[in-house]
């Protein structure tokens, strides 16, 4: 390592400290939350002496998507350091996949909204496509024949030969050390097939919201049932009864459904002993899934809570579909959480808009209370002021 790769190094690390000092100081009543300038400098100088480290540069981006995560504009300064980085290094399986959820996470105003001018919907296609395209691509790329053909390229003398490289490649094919039971390209699979899903949520809503023929809301909810069949199947075991095995069945309301996995309204709403998170038909965890793996469901359970009325399943109300999906969703982010490789912060829940949805109900600030997370203060609720009694000495008078 020369000097400048120290000095780098040294900023980074600085950066790195500065980050975890202001996640970990309580914000005040008054205050938005923690400031990061000082680690977004650090990182920027870090930058100056090695700007092609990648690491350093993942850490300035996403320093800059927890910052600017609610204004669009900054946030397009995130999404131009990872498409710098794609094109330093195409093959890059991490970069890709940052860069795709920063394009998912840019178009989803196509989802929140629901009277978007035909302008701003055009605007917004341009990020959802690309996000779309690069997912897909990525899901291509972890397949065992490339990544061998990487591997094996990286390692015959000559001039593909590398050993970073090939140390790179090595870890995509090799299984986690223990007692994981997975592999770093099983967890991306299970990620990258959940990040889609939630991205095409908003856009069978828009396909559906066109569609004015008499199927239209079959359709819809098709596609609804079928986003949650491909979440259910990276993240909870197969069922042998596909009756009992659906996807909105398991993720939501396996403890109040009648026999033909319909949602029953009249148990909803007469539980005795609710608890803080859904029961699940059967075991409910798959040990190949990692962490990354539950914290997308989580987002994808958010998101699906804010579909419109006309996307919800037979039998499903509006207050019990929100309530159901938060619950799975809080449930998906403690498993999340308990992960022994998990990377997962309090900060950057908080501040991630796919989960803005959770803390707008009770269960959601609650949750968010127990895990001492500081909910921005545009979605706290208003506090209720306290009403002064008036003096009655003028009418005693």
């Amino acid at each position: 390592m020369g000097r400048g790769g120290a000095r780098a190094l040294t900023h980074y690390r600085r950066g790195v400290a500065e980050q975890r000092r202001d996640a970990q100081a309580r914000a005040g009543e008054a205050s938005p939350g923690a400031d990061y300038t000082e680690p977004l400098l650090a990182f920027t100088r870090a930058v100056k002496f090695a700007p092609g480290n990648l690491l350093i540069r993942h850490g300035e981006a996403a320093l800059i998507e927890l910052m600017h995560a609610h204004h669009p504009d900054d946030y397009q300064r995130a999404i131009a350091i990872y498409q710098r980085c794609t094109e330093l290094w195409p093959e890059h399986i991490e970069t890709a996949y940052r860069m795709a959820i920063a394009y998912s996470r840019a178009a989803r105003p196509l989802l929140r909204e629901r009277d978007l001018r035909p302008e701003d919907m055009a605007r917004l296609e341009e990020p959802a496509g690309l996000a779309r395209d690069h997912l897909a691509d990525i899901c291509l790329r972890l397949r065992l024949r490339p990544l061998l053909r990487n591997w094996l390229r990286s390692s015959i003398p000559g001039g593909w030969s590398n050993s970073g490289e090939r140390r790179y490649w090595g870890a995509w094919l090799m299984p986690l050390p223990l007692p994981a039971r997975r592999s770093q390209r099983r967890t991306f699979l299970g990620a990258i097939r959940i990040a889609l899903a939630a991205h095409n949520l908003p856009q069978s809503h828009h396909r559906a919201r066109a569609d004015t023929s008499a199927g239209a809301t079959d359709r819809r909810r098709h596609d609804v049932s079928a986003a949650f069949d491909i979440v259910a199947r990276e993240i909870l075991v197969r069922t042998w009864l596909p009756a009992r095995g659906t996807g909105i069945r398991r993720l939501l309301h396996a403890d109040h459904s009648t026999a033909r996995s319909a949602h029953d309204t009249t148990t909803h709403g007469t539980r005795t002993n609710p608890r803080a998170t859904a029961r699940h038909w059967g075991p409910e965890r798959k040990g190949s899934a990692g962490w990354m793996t539950h914290y997308n469901a989580a987002c994808f359970l958010a998101l699906a809570a804010t579909l419109p009325d006309e996307s919800l399943p037979t039998g499903y109300a509006r207050r019990d579909w929100q309530e159901d999906c938060t619950r799975s969703a809080l449930h998906q982010l403690d498993h999340s959480w308990r992960a022994a490789d998990s990377t997962l912060t309090g900060d950057w829940i908080a501040h991630d808009p796919d989960l803005d949805p959770l803390w707008t109900t009770g269960s959601g600030r609650d949750w968010a209370e127990f895990m001492n997370i500081d909910i921005p203060l545009t979605l706290r609720p208003p506090i209720p002021q306290r009403r002064t009694p008036r003096s009655n000495t003028g009418a005693a008078r």
